[in-house]
């Protein structure tokens, strides 16, 4: 992939807490917080500011996964591994990480046992560890590279106050999302319209998880990202001949799916 390029990915796979244990607060109610679609409600730990926390995934239906997203997280060292410590063909293992939010890509593997992240440092030293949300999922949709334009205009969720004197005052709500238009142009013919026409259609039914620009880099991503869903439909304009060019023009809007 390139760092950058959107990516659409299918909902968690992982939406159970009865298939996660783990090693601090593990009554359903803390573990809900692993995979609430707000990731500023974090999930921390209890008594484990000098030792490794862990979080274990252990799946019945052997899902196939080749992304992992956790947000909002004070975690500054880290493994993730996968079927019993095998790692992933780009290995998670991260160390001297400052918190915040990392996305990871890799080949796409089949679990049969269990994912396990170990924590074992956070970020200042000696801290419960803290994380808002975590998704396994895989590839949906990768926007290519086009010649032509692309436009991507997310928008921050925010609550306005209005004051006395009048005057307004506004509260960004971490990285989420509330509206987001994507218009992609010339999209040739064959597979890559074929893909985007899944897209499409699955997001028209379940909500997808959009990371605008992600980067594979630790510490490097910003973190913006949302479950959504197509809203109003989509716009598809086909063009062919010397003066217009080949291809679709592609224009949809999205909203956050919201809840749990």
């Amino acid at each position: 992939m390139t760092v950058g390029n959107p990516q659409f990915l299918y909902a968690n796979d992982f939406t159970d807490t009865a298939v996660m244990v783990t090693s601090s607060n593990n009554t359903t109610i803390f573990k809900t917080r692993l995979i609430d679609r707000r990731p500023r409600i974090q999930h921390t730990t209890n008594g484990q500011t000098a030792s490794n926390a862990t979080y274990i995934y252990t799946p019945g239906d052997s899902p196939s996964i080749s992304r992992i997203v956790i947000q909002n997280c004070n975690w500054a060292a880290f493994t993730a591994t996968y079927n019993g410590g095998t790692a992933f063909s780009t290995a998670i293992n991260v160390s001297g990480a400052s918190g915040g939010d990392f996305y990871f890509e890799f080949n796409a593997v089949t679990i049969t046992a269990e994912i396990t992240i170990t924590v074992t440092a956070t970020s200042a030293a000696g801290l419960e560890k803290k994380v808002g949300q975590i998704i396994f999922s895989r590839n949906l949709y990768t926007f290519p590279d086009f010649a032509s334009t692309m436009v991507f205009n997310p928008d921050p969720q925010q609550v306005i106050n209005r004051l006395s004197s009048g005057r307004y005052v506004r509260y960004l709500l971490d990285s989420e999302m509330y509206g987001f238009q994507a218009s992609m142009k010339t999209v040739s013919g064959g597979s890559n319209f074929t893909n985007l026409k899944t897209l499409l259609d699955e997001a028209d039914i379940n909500a997808v998880f959009f990371v605008p620009m992600p980067s594979t880099s630790a510490g490097e991503w910003n973190g913006v990202a949302d479950h959504v869903f197509i809203q109003n439909g989509r716009e598809i304009r086909n063009f062919s001949g010397v003066y217009f060019g080949g291809g679709n023009d592609v224009i949809f809007d999205m909203v956050p799916a919201g809840g749990v």
